[in-house]
C-alpha cells in the first residue's frame, strides 16, 4: 500500500530555512495555449529564491509565455524552446538533464489535455490535480522541500490519479497494455526490483518531486530525443507510458521510499469524492452478492471471488487492442473459452495451435500491445511459458 503526505497549502512547516530553496529547482513542460494563464498562475506564485525552468515545443505557446514572464518580471522563471517530440520525458531525460544534476531535489510538472480537449471537466480536473499535488503555492512547495530535507529515505512524492468519474474506473487496470514495456525498460536501466502485475505501478503520471539520487538509474542513461516516438504519439504502448510507470521502482532500487503527494485543501476534496465512489462500489457489490458484512468487516463469499477469479482474464483481454490465443484445440475449455471472448466483445488477433509452436509462430507475436491468452494443458504451461520467455512476453494461462 503507498501512503500519502499531506502538506499545508498555507501554512508553512515551523523550521523551514529560506536557503533550502537554493537546492531545488521545478522543471515544467506546457504545450497548450489554451490552459497556459492557468498553468502559470500556479508557477508566478512559487518562492522567488527558487528557480523554476519551463520548456514549451508549441512556437505559439512559447511567444505568448515569453510575453507573460516579461510582464511580471520574474526573474525567476527561465524559459526555453524545445523539439515537440518525447514530451515531458524529453524535457526531464534530454534537454533539462545537465540542469537537474545542479540540484538535489526537483520538482516536475506538465500541462494536461484530455483526448476530448482542454475545455472538458477531466481534462480541467486532471490539470488541477497536477498542479494543486505539486506546485500549489508558495507555502506547500517551501514544506515539500522541508520534509525531503528532513526525511532523507524518500525518493519520490507523486501526484495521485485524480479522483475524477472515467480515471476511477481505471483503478486496477492501470497498467494498461504496458507492463511488458514497464519490465524490459527496467532491465534496460539494470533495476532487479520489478512490478507485481497484480497490482498498480507505484507511478502513474509525471507530476513529482523526487530526491536527484533516486533516480540516478534513470537520469544517467544517455537518453536522446530519438529514443521518443515522434508525434503524433500513440495514446498507450509507448517509451513514455512505459516511463511513467518504472519512475516509482527506480527510486525503490536505490533504496527509497515513495509516497502520494498533496496539500491539504486539495486532500478533502480528494477524499470525499474517494469516499463517495468507494460507498457506490460497495453498494453495488453487496446488491450482487458479491460482498457482506462478517463481525464488522467486509467479507466476500467464496462463491465471489471465484467469479471474480475466473472475470480476471476478460479484464487482461480488454486492457489490449487486440488478443493472440495459443490453444490446445483438443480440449473442451477451449471452445467454452472462444464463446466467452466472443460474448465478452474482445478483439481477437491470431490463433496458435500449441502443438506447432515453432520460432518463426513466434515470431509473429512479439508486438506488445497484443495480449496473450493461453489454454492448453497443465503440463504444456512451462512449455509454454518458456518459449514465450524467449521473446520477452508473458501469457494469461485460461
Amino acid at each position: 500500500m503507498k501512503e500519502f503526505k499531506i502538506l499545508s497549502k498555507t501554512t508553512t512547516e515551523y523550521g523551514f530555512q529560506k536557503s533550502l530553496l537554493k537546492k531545488a529547482a521545478v522543471f515544467v513542460h506546457l504545450y497548450y495555449e489554451e490552459s497556459l494563464e492557468k498553468s502559470m498562475s500556479y508557477l508566478f506564485n512559487l518562492p522567488e529564491e527558487l528557480t523554476v525552468y519551463v520548456y514549451v515545443a508549441n512556437p505559439k505557446t512559447y511567444d505568448c509565455l515569453m510575453n507573460l514572464v516579461r510582464q511580471k518580471g520574474c526573474q525567476n522563471v527561465h524559459v526555453a524552446a524545445k523539439r515537440n517530440r518525447g514530451r515531458d520525458f524529453s524535457v526531464l531525460l534530454v534537454e533539462a538533464k545537465d540542469e537537474i544534476r545542479k540540484f538535489d531535489y526537483i520538482g516536475f510538472v506538465h500541462d494536461k489535455k484530455s483526448h476530448a480537449g482542454i475545455e472538458d471537466e477531466m481534462g480541467q480536473n486532471w490539470q488541477k490535480c497536477l498542479f494543486e499535488c505539486t506546485v500549489a503555492s508558495n507555502e506547500f512547495v517551501c514544506n515539500v522541500i522541508h520534509l525531503l530535507e528532513k526525511d532523507k529515505g524518500i525518493g519520490v512524492l507523486s501526484a495521485p490519479l485524480p479522483p475524477e468519474k472515467y480515471l476511477t474506473g481505471l483503478r486496477g487496470k492501470l497498467w494498461s497494455t504496458n507492463y511488458d514495456h514497464t519490465v524490459d525498460l527496467l532491465h534496460g536501466l539494470n533495476v532487479n526490483i520489478l512490478p507485481d502485475p497484480k497490482e498498480d505501478p507505484l507511478t502513474i503520471g509525471t507530476a513529482f518531486w523526487f530526491r536527484r539520487t533516486a533516480l540516478d538509474k534513470l537520469l544517467d542513461h544517455p537518453w536522446s530525443y530519438e529514443d521518443f516516438p515522434e508525434e503524433p504519439m500513440a495514446e498507450d504502448g509507448t517509451v513514455c507510458h512505459a516511463l511513467e510507470r518504472a519512475i516509482g521502482y527506480v527510486s525503490e532500487e536505490a533504496g527509497y521510499r515513495n509516497y502520494y503527494l498533496m496539500n491539504n485543501e486539495y486532500g478533502g476534496y480528494y477524499l470525499g469524492l474517494n469516499e463517495m465512489a468507494l460507498t457506490l462500489a460497495i453498494t453495488a457489490m453487496r446488491e450482487r452478492g458479491a460482498v457482506r458484512y462478517r463481525d464488522g468487516w467486509l467479507d466476500f463469499p467464496l462463491s465471489a471471488k471465484k467469479d471474480l477469479n475466473e472475470s480476471e482474464w476478460i479484464n487482461y483481454a480488454l486492457s489490449y487492442r487486440k488478443v493472440d490465443f495459443i490453444l490446445d484445440k483438443s480440449l473442451p475449455k477451449t471452445k467454452e473459452l472462444m464463446e466467452r471472448i466472443e460474448k465478452a466483445h474482445v478483439k481477437a488477433g491470431r490463433i496458435f495451435d500449441v502443438n506447432h509452436l515453432e520460432e518463426a509462430e513466434l515470431d509473429k507475436i512479439r508486438e506488445k500491445d497484443f495480449g496473450i491468452i493461453a489454454c492448453v494443458r497443465k503440463e504444456e504451461e512451462a512449455t509454454v511459458e518458456g518459449m514465450l520467455r524467449t521473446i520477452s512476453r508473458k501469457a494469461m494461462f485460461y
